[in-house]
């Protein structure tokens, strides 16, 4: 038997499975709760994940803000939207023209969100763009490494979830999904170290004073091809 519930780390499949008609389309009692960027017909957010800056422990470099990463006398990583869908989130967000003066500052590309957490550990990089998860879980184990929340906002990637159609237990699956968006399930999930979706649960504390934006997936999705190819012809592959 195949799934019945599909949970995954952002929305970028979710809005092809949902294009697909791949998923099943129903409303949780708990998603007028939710924010609209973090949802579509057939699909709820559950858990937040944030882009930041991560930085050696008391950032020496005094990074206050995204625009402070384009800078020569700096090194600094970043992950490739072709490999995670929470950089391709950073791509669709910034946009090329920020992706084109990083590369022009010498900016270093690497894998993944946690590639670059390493690597500013490891003292091969000052600063890098990554997910505040990543950051902090290592800085908690020990790794000389420190989040910053840059302006003008930190940019937020919901992990959704959804039913696929004709699911053969799709009551179950809807039972699941209700408690995860319940208040019980979003407090489970505080405590287990990540950002719960719904407003007021105990989870990972965000400092005072910092905005958050939701990427305008919709959008970026349709602009997908566009993005990566002209991320390609600056960086390759």
């Amino acid at each position: 038997p195949g799934a019945d519930v599909i949970w995954l780390t952002d929305p970028l499949s979710m809005y092809q499975y949902q294009s697909d008609g791949l998923l099943a389309t129903w409303e949780p009692a708990a998603a007028a709760a939710l924010p609209p960027a973090a949802s579509g017909p057939a699909f709820w957010g559950t858990r937040v994940l944030y882009l930041v800056v991560v930085a050696a422990p008391g950032n020496p470099e005094s990074i206050t803000a995204w625009q402070d990463l384009i800078d020569p006398s700096l090194a600094v990583a970043f992950p490739d939207p072709r490999f995670a869908g929470s950089a391709f989130a950073a791509l669709g967000y910034f946009g090329l023209e920020f992706f084109g003066d990083l590369n022009a500052a010498g900016a270093v590309q690497v894998p993944s969100p946690g590639d670059v957490v390493t690597g500013v550990a490891e003292g091969r990089f000052a600063a890098g763009i990554t997910l505040e998860f990543s950051a902090r879980t290592a800085a908690e184990k020990g790794s000389p490494v420190e989040v910053v929340w840059p302006r003008p906002a930190a940019v937020a990637i919901s992990s959704p979830i959804a039913i696929v159609d004709g699911a053969g237990s799709e009551v179950r699956a809807r039972d699941f999904i209700e408690h995860v968006l319940s208040e019980s399930g979003q407090t489970a999930i505080g405590a287990t170290g990540w950002s719960p979706i719904l407003a007021g649960i105990p989870g990972p504390v965000i400092p005072a004073g910092v905005d958050i934006v939701y990427p305008e997936w919709d959008v970026i999705i349709e602009q997908q091809e566009d993005l990566i190819d002209g991320y390609a012809s600056l960086f390759g592959g």
